[in-house]
């Protein structure tokens, strides 16, 4: 799969995928010219979807020739209008596709004499899928460079994927939400009550790379800052981008980790004390998660990651405050198990 967004794909990023020879992969396939009309056309353009989508997902180039699996040269699509071409596709993978993806994109890249089509295709969440044509079906998956059919045994461990990815996405949330509690978080923070949110998108699972966190730190970083973080900073970790405003001498009252899989760890200071009194209030924290919500949101969008995701949010160190409900502090105690 191409590191890069379909949307700021260009003429110039396929000539450098020629110029460099860039190998067919298993997540990588290019594509002389585009799909006919014929049933055997259509057939091999289902398997070659249903492939990356029942594995981790690829990116289709049609109008790039290649030789031997390196890519050569930019062939150009003219013998159809890219409207026509990516509704027929569309037909075609709606009729054939079985459970319907959800989460296939399709871009037509202006070129010099004509366009080509880079269809990518993410990992699914609701699969595995089969590709059906003229009654015959099948269940394939790609490996390597190649495309074969699922045994009887990955077609199990297909159907059994979803649920444990989600169940992975639940234990990553607990042991983060533990290592914060025990004061193990990604910045030192202030000693109080936190609001965290967590946002795991499930469908490449935990470990997957679906961020380039370092064109985030060089570049787009400041679309991961929370209303109010003034001379906000952020810095790569093994994790991968931290984004957080200044720290005093007792901490960080916050920070935001995007991980490489595009999870979303968003962290705030929520106390205040109001005389003999300690609140958290709550529009604070309601406010946190709503705007730490759109920020996942957004990021999910920009980064090309589809399908559910696991949202847990959670208020820790909160021993000794109550919780303000509305603008008259009316208060109900705060669980401090919770």
């Amino acid at each position: 799969m191409i590191n890069s967004t379909l949307s700021s794909l260009s003429e110039e990023d396929l000539q450098r995928l020629c110029e460099d020879r860039a190998v067919e992969s298993q997540t990588l396939d290019f594509k002389r010219t585009i799909p006919g009309k014929d049933d055997r056309s259509k057939s091999e353009f289902l398997k070659d979807v249903c492939a990356f989508a029942n594995g981790n997902g690829g990116d289709l180039l049609y109008g790039i020739d290649e030789s031997g699996g390196v890519a050569s040269s930019i062939v150009p699509v003219t013998n159809e209008s890219l409207d026509d071409l990516q509704r027929r596709l569309s037909q075609v993978l709606d009729a054939g596709v079985e459970p319907r993806l959800v989460s296939v994109q399709m871009r037509g890249i202006s070129v010099s004499g004509g366009y080509v089509l880079a269809v990518r295709v993410s990992a699914s969440f609701n699969g595995p899928h089969r590709y059906i044509l003229n009654g015959h079906s099948k269940f394939v998956m790609r490996t390597g460079t190649h495309t074969s059919e699922l045994s009887y045994d990955q077609l199990r461990s297909a159907f059994d994927k979803n649920a444990s990815l989600a169940g992975q996405a639940k234990l990553f949330v607990e042991e983060r939400v533990a290592a914060i509690r025990e004061g193990h978080a990604i910045r030192p923070l202030i000693s109080g009550p936190q609001s965290l949110l967590h946002v795991i998108p499930v469908g490449r699972g935990i470990d997957a790379s679906a961020v380039d966190v370092a064109s985030l730190h060089d570049g787009k970083y400041a679309e991961y800052i929370l209303p109010g973080w003034t001379g906000a900073s952020r810095s790569l970790n093994l994790e991968g981008l931290v984004v957080h405003p200044p720290a005093d001498a007792d901490g960080h009252y916050a920070y935001l980790q995007v991980f490489r899989s595009g999870a979303i760890e968003a962290v705030t200071f929520t106390g205040h004390s109001f005389a003999d009194r300690k609140i958290i209030p709550s529009t604070t924290a309601s406010n946190f998660f709503r705007d730490a919500l759109k920020i996942a949101f957004t990021s999910f969008r920009t980064q090309g990651i589809s399908g559910p995701a696991v949202i847990a949010g959670a208020l820790v160190g909160v021993d000794g405050y109550e919780l303000g409900v509305d603008s008259r502090w009316r208060i109900q105690p705060v669980d401090a198990t919770h």
